[in-house]
């Protein structure tokens, strides 16, 4: 097993919202289980011009990314490595920090209120 076998399940429990992320930095989001932490973060590469993702393990530490030990990273950009994971995972786990769903639910209730 190695670091990509983690994606899919990681994605299923953050999308069944198992898991909680948070924002401590932009465009990081950490989550943690038990003593492990998990942060998946977006960058950009202005040499290539190409967005890319990198996901990160660690052993303890606080919430705050790159604390603990490190244990093991992955980084995929759209050529190589796991980019469509990487990406959807910081997609739900943005949405899963900031609470989008929620923020998007009120704001069709008050438009439907406007509506009528």
């Amino acid at each position: 097993m190695n670091i990509e076998d983690l994606l899919p399940k990681l994605l299923e429990t953050t999308r069944r919202k198992k898991i909680t992320w948070h924002e401590p930095m932009d465009n990081t989001f950490v989550s943690r289980i038990g003593d492990r932490k998990f942060q998946v973060g977006q960058g950009f590469d202005e040499d290539s011009g190409e967005t890319y993702y990198r996901f990160n393990i660690y052993i303890g530490g606080g919430d705050s990314p790159y604390e603990g030990r490190f244990i093991d990273s992955m980084v995929a950009d759209r050529f190589k490595g796991a980019f469509s994971d990487l990406e959807e995972l910081y997609s739900e786990a943005r949405r899963n920090a900031l609470g989008l769903d929620k923020v998007i639910s009120d704001i069709d209730d008050e438009l439907d209120k406007l509506l009528m």
